[in-house]
């Protein structure tokens, strides 16, 4: 395991993306306990260590390459499953407070139970619907960065997720493969949402793992009291 981490060391050395001391350490922590959960709970279906290292981890902590999270950033991770991207941005910024949000208990109980593991400060769990708990007051509009790895198209993404940023933040999607066509789609839920796509950044994984795409819009005012609307309507009329 730890010529694998030693590896991901190596890729986040490469970009200049810095981490603390005892990166290494919680990394291998968390690896055996993700490893050994994924047992008995289907947490992923990527399971070989090199993998993780490439698909889960680089492909989560990338994105900080581009200072997009401030100092001490309030951070939503929005279906937030085993914990990408998460878990791996919290343990290179240590100083970012993160919302994990999941509809399943069991996830979340496996999240809180890491955080433990890796003495985490700053960093809790919240077991609710994203269109429902992004109508509470104390969440709407109070995010400096909503983010998410959820497989979903952009615009239903987009309706998640803007109302937890406040004016000025950002929601960062991470997508697969480039899909243009999904973006240009997308970009009437973007202005509904009052949101804009500022900056598109397109990469490769290492060894040929997959090409990415993270999809960067800024919040440009409080989101309309209509938004978000259920799940049954959006997938029923989603924003086009």
């Amino acid at each position: 395991m730890k010529n694998e981490i030693s590896y991901l060391l190596s890729l986040l050395d490469k970009e200049n993306i810095c981490y603390p001391d005892d990166f290494e350490q919680k990394l291998l922590q968390f690896t055996q306990f993700f490893l050994e959960t994924a047992k008995t709970m289907n947490l992923t279906s990527i399971k070989q260590p090199h993998e993780i290292m490439i698909k889960h981890y680089f492909d989560s902590i990338y994105p900080l390459k581009y200072g997009l999270f401030k100092q001490e950033a309030k951070v939503i991770d929005v279906g937030c499953g085993a914990g990408f991207p998460s878990i791996p941005i919290k343990l290179v910024r240590p100083d970012l407070y993160i919302l994990q949000l999941d509809s399943l208990q069991k996830r979340l109980s496996f999240l809180e139970k890491a955080h433990g593991l890796l003495q985490l400060e700053n960093i809790s769990t919240l077991h609710a619907r994203a269109e429902q708990a992004s109508r509470t007051p104390v969440l709407r509009d109070s995010f400096d960065v909503a983010a998410s790895r959820a497989v979903a198209s952009l615009n239903l993404l987009c309706e998640y997720c803007l109302p937890f940023v406040k004016p000025g933040g950002v929601f960062l999607a991470y997508k697969g493969v480039d899909d243009t066509d999904e973006v240009d789609s997308a970009r009437v839920a973007v202005k509904r949402l009052s949101g804009e796509i500022e900056d598109i950044f397109r990469y490769s994984l290492p060894e040929n793992m997959g090409s990415r795409t993270l999809i960067v819009i800024r919040k440009l005012k409080p989101t309309h009291p209509a938004y978000p609307r259920s799940t049954k309507n959006m997938s029923k009329g989603p924003i086009i």
